[in-house]
């Protein structure tokens, strides 16, 4: 079992409450441990995306992953790059296809920092 795939397990329940309270109240939660300030690298946006394109990690639970990123007060962005990686992989307005998860992590490789 990969990382991802371990990772997606641990967090399974928490991802499952949440898509059960949007699905009944229209409104779910993530839940947010208070830690150190940590910068969110491209290494950390291109392991999620990479996990995504892999089917290592499913959509659901990176979406989740990624709302928790940016309501958290403890986590920045290395450069803009970053940001626009994780508010793509936030956007649960529909999952993105396989082609997108790959144009997503190609520009994330090539922008400049």
């Amino acid at each position: 079992m990969s990382p991802a795939e371990t990772f997606g397990r641990e967090i399974a329940e928490e991802v499952a409450t949440c898509d059960a309270a949007l699905a009944s109240e229209g409104v779910g939660s993530v839940l947010l441990a208070v830690g150190p300030s940590t910068t969110v690298t491209r290494t950390h946006a291109r392991r999620l995306l990479t996990a995504v394109a892999e089917g290592h990690l499913s959509f659901k639970a990176v979406n989740y992953v990624a709302d928790a990123l940016i309501m958290s007060e403890d986590f920045d962005w290395e450069d803009d790059a970053v940001a626009t990686t994780i508010f793509f992989l936030a956007d649960n307005s529909r999952p993105p296809t396989r082609e997108e998860v790959r144009d997503a992590l190609s520009q994330l490789d090539d922008s400049v920092r």
